[in-house]
């Protein structure tokens, strides 16, 4: 009879996945890095290669894969992430404010302060963390299948959808009042 092992909490078996697909994340960022700073991506080259990214091949990603699996079922769910991104950055916003004045933020930082604080991420990195996750198969108890993937990346488009409808009207706002504080003293 074998010794009972000790099982690994779920949540460190999800930062140890997690981790891999950050460092994957990192690894091809030093790249770029490495072939800006040799002269082997010009900036302009870097600038294309990013809108390209943005605007054709997370699109595509996101496209296949709900297609993929999105159900009824789904869309009945996905009504109270837009909820949940407000308030988000609702208290993203209210502990921003109160940081920027317990630590003593000059003036023409605090509205970038506060939007900084009231928006997080952005979506690149999430829909990398959750594919690395759910692309796992098992992460402790829990199994995800194909149909997951889906699943997982249409709750967080809904979610990051309005964050980022937010992030444009809004945040610009924020950003511009502090400004037009620190022109009027």
């Amino acid at each position: 009879r074998d010794p009972p092992r000790m099982a690994t909490p779920v949540a460190l078996e999800i930062f140890g996945v997690a981790s891999t697909a950050v460092l994957k994340v990192f690894l091809i960022a030093a790249v770029g890095c490495w072939a800006r700073r040799a002269g082997v991506l010009s900036a302009s080259t870097a600038k294309a290669m990013a809108k390209v990214n943005g605007t054709v091949f997370l699109p595509c990603l996101l496209f296949v894969a709900l297609g993929r699996s999105v159900t009824i079922e789904h869309l009945r769910n996905v009504w109270l992430l837009p909820i949940a991104a407000v308030a988000n950055i609702s208290m993203g916003a209210c502990m921003g404010s109160a940081l920027v004045i317990v630590l003593r933020i000059p003036d023409g930082f605090r509205g970038p302060a506060v939007a900084a604080s009231a928006f997080g991420n952005s979506l690149a990195l999430p829909v990398v963390l959750i594919s690395a996750i759910v692309g796992a198969g098992k992460v402790g108890h829990l199994e995800f299948t194909p149909a997951d993937e889906g699943a997982a990346l249409l709750y967080l488009g809904a979610y990051m959808t309005t964050l980022t409808v937010l992030m444009w009207s809004v945040g610009p706002t924020m950003m511009k009042a502090e400004s037009d504080a620190v022109g009027a003293g």
